[in-house]
């Protein structure tokens, strides 16, 4: 995603980490399991719309049967983790 915004955005490297920082602080905000998952499909759509590459969405996610109260603190904290370590990692 970070590659992506960056190349609509060439040259503003800041703006977009700011984007992708607000991005998963709402992200974190949601409370129930329907709402993350509906907000973090749409956030990979509309990143992804226009973009060469392609991000694989796992299966647990594209699937409609309702997450477990264990499973969606499993899931959200697992993706948020990865997003942030994905595109923050490399500022030390």
């Amino acid at each position: 995603m970070l590659e992506c915004l960056q190349s609509k955005s060439p040259g503003r490297e800041d703006s977009v980490k700011n984007q992708l920082r607000s991005f998963i602080l709402s992200l974190r905000s949601e409370l129930t399991p329907d709402r993350f998952r509906r907000a973090l499909v749409d956030q990979i759509v509309s990143v992804m719309t226009d973009c060469p590459k392609k991000i694989p969405i796992p299966e647990e996610i594209k699937e409609e049967r309702p997450w477990k109260v264990d499973e969606f603190y499993r899931y959200s904290t697992a993706i948020l983790s990865g997003l942030y370590e994905a595109i923050f990692s490399g500022e030390g």
